[in-house]
């Protein structure tokens, strides 16, 4: 990493210009570098090729996936490894469960939905709540809620409602409690 009038860039030790000297700053990571110009940051990897373009307030990087958690006025979103913005930076709040984003929007009513990893829309963001757990073989399994309806989602299957108030898996099972009119049925 060098300075030159004011600006930083990356060099060889035989003054190759691999990123040129048009940054702000820039930190070297485990996936090349996070570069920051005009109060946005992206990632340059070691050869100087764009990984997430640098047009974001915020970045991190989950240390299991390749993915990036992207932040812009607030709002957050996912780039993958390739640049690829999977999920625009449009949301509270997200997080991943296995092969999933689980997205939030709203502070004072939120409504949760649910994504694969190429941002295909599963559940759209509607529900009131949605929780993702674990079946018998390690699978996801998400259930959701909104106003007038409980419902499961899992991998490969159709989309089940219930004529339940609530539904609960428990862990690791099969199984799940089921509630109506405020009992367990």
């Amino acid at each position: 990493i060098a300075k030159k009038n004011g600006q930083y860039g990356v060099i060889t030790y035989h003054n190759q210009v691999i990123i040129p000297f048009e940054y702000d700053y820039i930190l070297p990571n485990i996936w090349g570098f996070e570069v920051r110009k005009l109060f946005k940051r992206g990632i340059l990897a070691a050869n100087g090729k764009i990984i997430v373009p640098v047009v974001y307030d915020r970045i991190y990087r989950n240390a299991r996936d390749n993915y990036f958690a992207v932040k812009n006025d607030g709002a957050w979103g996912a780039v993958d490894s390739n640049g690829r913005e999977v999920l625009p930076p449009i949301y509270q709040r997200y997080y991943e469960y296995q092969h999933f984003f689980i997205t939030t929007i709203g502070d004072i009513k939120p409504e949760h939905g649910l994504f694969d990893r190429t941002g295909k829309e599963v559940l759209p963001i509607k529900y009131d709540f949605l929780q993702s757990y674990s079946d018998e073989k390690r699978q996801p399994v998400f259930v959701f809620k909104d106003s007038t309806r409980v419902g499961l989602y899992q991998i490969d299957k159709p989309i089940q409602y219930f004529d339940y108030d609530d539904i609960d898996p428990i862990h690791g099972t099969p199984f799940m409690k089921v509630y109506k009119d405020k009992t367990l049925d």
